[in-house]
């Protein structure tokens, strides 16, 4: 589950840059607010569904000793 979570990781990582470049671009060229906050938002999705992945390997870990224990 740790893999999955590293891979989760990078692949946030890589399209947070992404989103970041796209909101750059987004506030520079075209001055649209709109299209800047929705792609905001997608940068918050991206953490939550990081900040989800990591408490679900905590949870299972701490299941797994309490169980072996």
């Amino acid at each position: 589950m740790k893999v999955l979570v590293h891979m989760v990781s990078i692949a946030k990582k890589i399209l947070g840059l992404g989103i970041i470049g796209l909101l750059i671009g987004t506030v520079i060229c075209y001055q649209d607010w709109l299209q800047a906050a929705f792609l905001i938002c997608m940068g918050g999705v991206l953490l939550f569904i990081l900040f989800v992945g990591v408490f679900m390997d905590l949870v299972r870990e701490k299941i797994s000793t309490l169980i072996l224990d």
